[in-house]
Protein backbone atom coordinates (compact mmCIF):
# COMPACT_ATOMS: atom_id res chain seq x y z
CA UNK A 1 0.00 0.00 0.00
CA UNK A 2 1.05 3.23 -0.57
CA UNK A 3 2.06 5.79 1.94
CA UNK A 4 0.62 9.50 1.97
CA UNK A 5 3.18 12.27 2.85
CA UNK A 6 1.71 15.86 3.82
CA UNK A 7 3.65 18.64 2.61
CA UNK A 8 6.17 19.74 5.49
CA UNK A 9 4.71 23.83 4.94
CA UNK A 10 0.74 23.98 4.76
CA UNK A 11 0.33 27.55 3.06
CA UNK A 12 -3.27 29.45 2.67
CA UNK A 13 -3.32 32.42 0.42
CA UNK A 14 -5.71 35.43 1.71
CA UNK A 15 -6.11 38.61 -0.14
CA UNK A 16 -4.21 41.42 1.22
CA UNK A 17 -7.58 43.64 0.80
CA UNK A 18 -9.00 41.43 3.57
CA UNK A 19 -6.15 40.50 5.16
CA UNK A 20 -7.16 40.20 8.64
CA UNK A 21 -5.46 39.25 12.59
CA UNK A 22 -7.56 35.82 12.31
CA UNK A 23 -5.59 35.04 9.51
CA UNK A 24 -2.26 34.87 11.20
CA UNK A 25 -3.97 32.83 14.28
CA UNK A 26 -2.12 29.24 14.49
CA UNK A 27 0.46 30.58 11.79
CA UNK A 28 4.39 30.75 11.81
CA UNK A 29 4.97 32.62 8.87
CA UNK A 30 3.33 35.28 6.63
CA UNK A 31 4.48 36.49 3.22
CA UNK A 32 3.35 39.51 1.62
CA UNK A 33 4.21 39.35 -2.08
CA UNK A 34 3.79 42.28 -4.02
CA UNK A 35 1.88 44.23 -1.87
CA UNK A 36 1.14 47.57 -2.46
CA UNK A 37 0.35 48.74 1.27
CA UNK A 38 -0.90 47.84 4.17
CA UNK A 39 -4.30 49.64 5.48
CA UNK A 40 -5.84 50.28 9.01
CA UNK A 41 -5.19 47.95 11.73
CA UNK A 42 -3.27 45.68 9.71
CA UNK A 43 -0.06 46.88 10.19
CA UNK A 44 0.00 47.12 14.22
CA UNK A 45 -1.69 43.18 14.40
CA UNK A 46 0.84 42.40 11.55
CA UNK A 47 3.99 43.96 13.85
CA UNK A 48 2.14 42.52 16.68
CA UNK A 49 2.02 39.13 15.20
CA UNK A 50 6.22 39.73 14.46
CA UNK A 51 7.23 40.89 17.66
CA UNK A 52 5.89 38.11 19.48
CA UNK A 53 8.15 35.58 17.74
CA UNK A 54 5.97 35.10 14.29
CA UNK A 55 7.95 35.43 10.60
CA UNK A 56 7.23 37.44 7.64
CA UNK A 57 8.82 37.29 3.61
CA UNK A 58 8.09 40.08 2.03
CA UNK A 59 8.77 40.40 -2.11
CA UNK A 60 9.35 42.92 -4.04
CA UNK A 61 7.16 44.12 -7.00
CA UNK A 62 5.99 46.18 -9.58
CA UNK A 63 3.08 47.48 -7.10
CA UNK A 64 5.00 47.95 -3.98
CA UNK A 65 4.34 52.04 -2.81
CA UNK A 66 7.83 52.87 -2.25
CA UNK A 67 7.18 55.87 -0.33
CA UNK A 68 4.88 53.94 1.75
CA UNK A 69 7.57 51.07 1.99
CA UNK A 70 9.82 53.86 3.28
CA UNK A 71 8.29 56.25 5.76
CA UNK A 72 5.92 52.94 7.67
CA UNK A 73 7.15 49.87 6.76
CA UNK A 74 10.82 50.58 7.24
CA UNK A 75 10.56 53.69 9.83
CA UNK A 76 14.14 54.60 9.53
CA UNK A 77 15.21 51.24 10.73
CA UNK A 78 12.83 50.95 13.55
CA UNK A 79 9.64 49.65 11.29
CA UNK A 80 9.40 45.83 9.98
CA UNK A 81 11.06 46.18 6.78
CA UNK A 82 14.72 45.21 7.31
CA UNK A 83 15.75 48.10 5.04
CA UNK A 84 15.10 51.67 3.06
CA UNK A 85 14.13 51.23 -0.67
CA UNK A 86 16.48 53.40 -2.79
CA UNK A 87 14.19 52.69 -6.13
CA UNK A 88 13.98 50.13 -8.54
CA UNK A 89 16.78 48.98 -10.69
CA UNK A 90 16.92 47.19 -13.78
CA UNK A 91 20.10 45.60 -15.39
CA UNK A 92 21.96 47.35 -18.16
CA UNK A 93 22.80 44.94 -20.67
CA UNK A 94 23.81 41.42 -18.97
CA UNK A 95 21.43 40.71 -16.32
CA UNK A 96 22.20 40.59 -12.78
CA UNK A 97 23.40 37.39 -10.84
CA UNK A 98 24.01 36.56 -7.55
CA UNK A 99 27.33 36.92 -5.94
CA UNK A 100 29.30 33.49 -5.78
CA UNK A 101 30.53 33.31 -2.21
CA UNK A 102 30.98 31.41 0.89
CA UNK A 103 27.24 31.41 2.40
CA UNK A 104 27.02 31.66 6.28
CA UNK A 105 23.42 31.98 7.08
CA UNK A 106 21.75 29.00 8.50
CA UNK A 107 18.64 29.15 5.95
CA UNK A 108 21.42 29.09 2.84
CA UNK A 109 24.27 26.84 4.27
CA UNK A 110 22.57 24.24 2.28
CA UNK A 111 23.47 25.90 -0.92
CA UNK A 112 27.31 25.59 -0.41
CA UNK A 113 26.93 22.33 -1.38
CA UNK A 114 26.84 21.96 -5.55
CA UNK A 115 24.27 19.23 -5.11
CA UNK A 116 22.18 21.82 -3.60
CA UNK A 117 21.72 23.79 -7.02
CA UNK A 118 23.96 26.78 -8.79
CA UNK A 119 22.60 30.06 -7.61
CA UNK A 120 24.67 31.90 -10.16
CA UNK A 121 22.04 30.34 -12.64
CA UNK A 122 19.44 32.69 -11.73
CA UNK A 123 19.20 35.88 -14.15
CA UNK A 124 17.50 39.06 -12.68
CA UNK A 125 16.49 42.07 -15.07
CA UNK A 126 14.51 43.93 -12.33
CA UNK A 127 15.50 44.57 -8.54
CA UNK A 128 14.30 47.00 -5.60
CA UNK A 129 17.84 48.39 -4.08
CA UNK A 130 17.75 47.69 -0.40
CA UNK A 131 20.16 50.11 1.32
CA UNK A 132 20.16 47.67 5.00
CA UNK A 133 20.27 48.96 8.29
CA UNK A 134 23.16 47.81 10.68
CA UNK A 135 21.38 45.17 12.61
CA UNK A 136 20.47 43.86 9.17
CA UNK A 137 22.18 40.65 7.54
CA UNK A 138 22.36 39.52 3.72
CA UNK A 139 21.78 36.19 3.84
CA UNK A 140 22.65 36.44 -0.40
CA UNK A 141 24.05 39.28 -2.63
CA UNK A 142 23.89 40.26 -6.65
CA UNK A 143 26.78 40.66 -8.45
CA UNK A 144 26.00 44.27 -9.32
CA UNK A 145 27.05 45.38 -4.96
CA UNK A 146 23.07 44.95 -3.38
CA UNK A 147 22.03 42.32 -1.16
CA UNK A 148 18.90 40.27 -2.54
CA UNK A 149 17.82 39.10 0.37
CA UNK A 150 18.39 40.12 3.76
CA UNK A 151 16.88 39.11 7.60
CA UNK A 152 16.61 41.09 10.57
CA UNK A 153 15.11 41.18 14.04
CA UNK A 154 12.17 42.16 15.48
CA UNK A 155 11.16 41.77 18.56
CA UNK A 156 11.22 37.96 19.24
CA UNK A 157 10.72 37.49 15.56
CA UNK A 158 12.23 37.82 12.20
CA UNK A 159 11.68 39.58 8.77
CA UNK A 160 13.07 38.47 5.43
CA UNK A 161 12.95 40.90 2.38
CA UNK A 162 13.39 39.86 -1.08
CA UNK A 163 14.96 42.05 -3.81
CA UNK A 164 13.11 40.71 -6.67
CA UNK A 165 9.61 39.01 -7.09
CA UNK A 166 7.75 36.09 -6.44
CA UNK A 167 6.92 35.22 -9.99
CA UNK A 168 9.45 35.21 -12.84
CA UNK A 169 8.33 39.01 -13.73
CA UNK A 170 11.65 40.15 -12.93
CA UNK A 171 13.70 37.20 -13.04
CA UNK A 172 14.12 33.42 -13.56
CA UNK A 173 14.70 32.77 -10.16
CA UNK A 174 11.39 31.00 -9.74
CA UNK A 175 12.17 29.14 -12.71
CA UNK A 176 15.62 27.47 -11.23
CA UNK A 177 15.28 23.88 -9.35
CA UNK A 178 16.69 25.04 -6.18
CA UNK A 179 14.08 28.04 -5.50
CA UNK A 180 11.56 25.57 -3.83
CA UNK A 181 14.14 24.46 -1.78
CA UNK A 182 14.94 27.84 -1.06
CA UNK A 183 11.52 29.03 -0.19
CA UNK A 184 11.26 26.29 2.10
CA UNK A 185 14.56 26.15 3.80
CA UNK A 186 13.95 30.46 4.27
CA UNK A 187 9.84 29.70 5.75
CA UNK A 188 11.54 26.42 7.90
CA UNK A 189 14.17 29.10 9.37
CA UNK A 190 11.49 31.77 10.45
CA UNK A 191 9.07 28.79 11.46
CA UNK A 192 11.82 27.67 13.76
CA UNK A 193 13.36 30.75 15.56
CA UNK A 194 10.78 30.24 19.00
CA UNK A 195 12.42 26.51 19.34
CA UNK A 196 15.98 25.51 20.07
CA UNK A 197 17.59 25.16 16.36
CA UNK A 198 20.59 22.85 15.79
CA UNK A 199 22.54 26.49 14.83
CA UNK A 200 22.79 28.52 17.55
CA UNK A 201 25.57 30.84 17.19
CA UNK A 202 28.02 31.62 20.44
CA UNK A 203 27.09 35.17 22.03
CA UNK A 204 23.62 35.20 21.39
CA UNK A 205 20.14 34.70 23.72
CA UNK A 206 18.20 31.67 22.31
CA UNK A 207 14.41 30.68 22.92
CA UNK A 208 13.19 27.36 24.00
CA UNK A 209 9.52 25.67 23.76
CA UNK A 210 8.55 24.35 27.02
CA UNK A 211 6.16 21.06 27.07
CA UNK A 212 2.81 21.55 29.05
CA UNK A 213 3.57 19.49 31.53
CA UNK A 214 7.31 21.19 32.64
CA UNK A 215 5.43 24.85 32.49
CA UNK A 216 5.78 25.34 36.29
CA UNK A 217 8.55 22.77 36.77
CA UNK A 218 11.91 25.10 37.76
CA UNK A 219 14.33 24.79 34.73
CA UNK A 220 18.18 24.70 35.33
CA UNK A 221 20.52 25.65 32.46
CA UNK A 222 24.56 24.39 32.36
CA UNK A 223 26.80 25.23 30.36
CA UNK A 224 29.81 23.56 29.24
CA UNK A 225 31.78 25.09 31.63
CA UNK A 226 29.56 23.84 34.35
CA UNK A 227 28.18 27.03 35.66
CA UNK A 228 24.44 26.78 36.25
CA UNK A 229 21.92 29.55 36.15
CA UNK A 230 17.84 29.33 36.52
CA UNK A 231 15.58 29.73 33.82
CA UNK A 232 11.53 30.98 34.38
CA UNK A 233 9.24 30.13 31.73
CA UNK A 234 7.33 33.18 30.14
CA UNK A 235 4.32 32.90 27.60
CA UNK A 236 4.08 33.97 24.33
CA UNK A 237 1.38 33.86 21.76
CA UNK A 238 -0.14 31.00 23.51
CA UNK A 239 2.98 29.29 23.84
CA UNK A 240 5.45 28.83 27.35
CA UNK A 241 8.49 29.53 26.24
CA UNK A 242 12.39 29.89 27.62
CA UNK A 243 14.50 32.99 26.81
CA UNK A 244 18.34 32.48 27.96
CA UNK A 245 20.93 35.30 28.39
CA UNK A 246 23.17 35.46 26.06
CA UNK A 247 25.43 31.99 25.60
CA UNK A 248 29.03 32.85 25.14
CA UNK A 249 30.64 29.74 25.28
CA UNK A 250 30.59 27.48 22.81
CA UNK A 251 29.72 23.64 23.36
CA UNK A 252 27.10 21.29 24.72
CA UNK A 253 24.27 22.92 27.14
CA UNK A 254 22.09 21.00 29.66
CA UNK A 255 18.48 21.86 30.43
CA UNK A 256 17.50 20.06 32.81
CA UNK A 257 13.67 19.97 34.42
CA UNK A 258 11.40 17.97 36.00
CA UNK A 259 13.95 15.18 36.02
CA UNK A 260 14.29 15.34 32.44
CA UNK A 261 17.62 16.74 30.53
CA UNK A 262 17.60 18.28 27.17
CA UNK A 263 20.44 18.72 25.33
CA UNK A 264 21.52 21.51 22.41
CA UNK A 265 24.87 22.75 21.11
CA UNK A 266 26.26 26.33 20.70
CA UNK A 267 28.47 27.08 17.98
CA UNK A 268 31.05 29.72 16.91
CA UNK A 269 29.65 32.09 14.24
CA UNK A 270 30.94 30.58 10.88
CA UNK A 271 32.01 34.57 10.06
CA UNK A 272 34.74 34.27 12.61
CA UNK A 273 36.54 31.79 9.76
CA UNK A 274 36.69 34.40 7.27
CA UNK A 275 39.74 34.73 5.38
CA UNK A 276 38.94 38.24 3.60
CA UNK A 277 42.18 40.38 3.98
CA UNK A 278 41.84 43.06 6.15
CA UNK A 279 42.26 46.61 4.37
CA UNK A 280 45.33 47.81 4.12
CA UNK A 281 44.78 51.17 6.41
CA UNK A 282 43.20 48.70 8.73
CA UNK A 283 46.29 47.77 9.48
CA UNK A 284 48.53 50.55 9.39
CA UNK A 285 46.02 51.42 12.10
CA UNK A 286 46.87 48.59 14.45
CA UNK A 287 50.44 48.65 13.65
CA UNK A 288 50.70 52.53 15.00
CA UNK A 289 48.40 51.70 17.97
CA UNK A 290 51.29 48.67 18.97
CA UNK A 291 54.28 50.66 17.64
CA UNK A 292 55.10 48.29 15.15
CA UNK A 293 56.29 49.16 11.76
CA UNK A 294 53.74 48.59 8.45
CA UNK A 295 55.15 47.57 5.01
CA UNK A 296 52.83 46.62 1.75
CA UNK A 297 55.76 44.83 -0.17
CA UNK A 298 58.10 42.70 0.04
CA UNK A 299 60.46 44.79 -1.35
CA UNK A 300 59.74 47.07 1.46
CA UNK A 301 60.12 44.21 4.15
CA UNK A 302 63.90 43.48 2.93
CA UNK A 303 64.40 47.32 3.17
CA UNK A 304 63.14 47.20 6.97
CA UNK A 305 64.82 44.68 7.85
CA UNK A 306 68.44 45.43 6.65
CA UNK A 307 68.03 48.31 8.45
CA UNK A 308 66.16 47.30 11.85
CA UNK A 309 68.34 46.65 14.94
CA UNK A 310 67.23 42.77 15.41
CA UNK A 311 67.30 40.61 12.46
CA UNK A 312 70.01 42.65 10.64
CA UNK A 313 72.10 40.40 8.09
CA UNK A 314 76.11 40.32 9.56
CA UNK A 315 77.33 36.91 7.70
CA UNK A 316 78.45 39.24 4.51
CA UNK A 317 80.99 41.43 6.68
CA UNK A 318 82.19 38.45 8.44
CA UNK A 319 82.71 36.22 5.77
CA UNK A 320 84.34 39.05 4.11
CA UNK A 321 86.38 39.55 7.33
CA UNK A 322 87.37 35.91 7.59
CA UNK A 323 88.75 35.28 3.90
CA UNK A 324 90.74 38.59 4.25
CA UNK A 325 92.24 36.87 7.60
CA UNK A 326 92.71 33.57 5.24
CA UNK A 327 94.50 35.80 2.40
CA UNK A 328 96.96 37.43 5.09
CA UNK A 329 97.82 34.35 6.55
CA UNK A 330 99.04 32.76 2.94
CA UNK A 331 101.02 35.84 2.82
CA UNK A 332 102.29 35.85 5.80
CA UNK A 333 103.57 32.29 5.28
CA UNK A 334 105.04 33.13 1.98
CA UNK A 335 107.41 35.18 3.74
CA UNK A 336 108.07 33.66 6.25
CA UNK A 337 109.34 30.29 3.66
CA UNK A 338 111.35 33.16 1.59
CA UNK A 339 113.39 34.30 4.63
Amino acid sequence: ASASLKDLIRATKVDARRFREEDMRGKEVVILADVERLQGNRMADLDKFVSAGGGLIVFAGPHCDLEWYNRDFFKKGEGLFPAAISGLKRAQGMPARILQQRLTHPAVLYFNDARGGRLQDAEFQSWFELDAVTEAKPLLQLDQGVPLIVEKQHGSGRVIAMATTADAEWSNLPLQPFYVPLMQRLAAHLATQSTSTAWIPAGTPTRLTVPRELASAEHSLRDPAGLTSTLTPIVEGGNTMLKTPPLETPGIYQLVAGGRTRLFAVNLDTAESAITPMPAENVRRIAERHGAEFVESLDAWRKLDRTRRFGSEFWQPLLLALLGLLFFEVLLQQRITRG
